[in-house]
């Protein structure tokens, strides 16, 4: 593998959706991580160690997406520092939801999108390209792998959910 690290001198947060524009089709691989705008030598340095942490979490999954942002993952970077304990986390709150399975992957997915969209399954589906009534026969499904309703652990389960697709990549 090979590491590239740029900076670049800016006083407010970079145009992700640009970078995300010109990242070569060609290669897949390709990661970006990006850390917080901070000022000074201690700022760089901060903004590095974020980025490093990003980093971790995109590296060899293809899960994870090609670019991400410390701002959007800060929560999922703090959860994610004893990966172990992150693992553990993850099994004791989805259970077999976490499996190792495209059929569990795409439970895992599509209660995220939903969760995500405040429990709208039309707003899910839309951003999963799917029927409205698919996203609510996969949250049952998800549902009863969890063995309780999502919302009764909301953070938790939302928590695990990004771990899982972050940080969790074993084969």
């Amino acid at each position: 593998m090979t590491t590239l690290w740029a900076w670049i001198l800016s006083n407010a947060p970079l145009p992700i959706g640009d970078i995300t524009k010109r990242l070569p089709d060609t290669d897949p691989h390709i990661r970006v991580a990006v850390g917080p705008t901070h000022r000074g030598i201690s700022g760089f340095r901060r903004s590095h160690e974020a980025a490093l942490n990003v980093h971790r979490l995109l590296a060899g999954n293809p899960e994870s997406g090609r670019i991400a942002t410390y701002d959007e993952l800060e929560i999922t970077v703090l959860a994610a520092r004893d990966e172990q304990r992150a693992t553990d986390f993850i099994m004791a709150t989805l259970g077999r939801l976490a499996d190792n399975t495209p059929s569990a992957a795409r439970l895992r997915e599509t209660l995220r999108v939903f969760l995500e969209e405040a429990e709208n399954a039309p707003r899910a589906a839309a951003r999963l390209h799917t029927h409205r009534n698919t996203i609510l026969q996969r949250v049952a499904r998800a549902t009863d792998l969890l063995g309780y309703a999502p919302g009764e652990k909301r953070l938790a389960v939302e928590l695990a959910l990004e771990l899982r697709r972050r940080l969790w990549h074993r084969e």
